[in-house]
């Protein structure tokens, strides 16, 4: 069990749960928070199933402009050079 404290009351404003034997946790949204989401639990041993609305990928869709702590995470997560690429063919 993971428990987060606000410094300034150290009352526990959530609380997350996390169960080793869980079976597979569901992520709902296959935008950009979703599979950051997935990723980061799966290095954490945790397996995941991401769902979507869509029936495919769209085209085009929205710029997304990263910078700060943002291209810290990019570096750690071992994508910050196709991230910084441009879009993809």
């Amino acid at each position: 069990m993971i428990r987060s404290k606000s410094p300034a009351t150290g009352y526990s404003p959530t609380t997350l749960v996390i169960m080793r034997d869980t079976t597979n946790l569901l992520i709902s949204g296959a935008s950009v928070a979703g599979p950051a989401l997935a990723y980061w639990l799966h290095r954490h041993g945790l397996r995941t199933t991401i769902v979507e609305r869509a029936q495919e990928v769209r085209p085009g869709g929205h710029l997304v402009d990263f910078r700060g702590t943002t291209m810290r995470v990019l570096d750690r997560m071992g994508i910050l050079d196709a991230a910084g690429s441009g879009p993809s063919a």
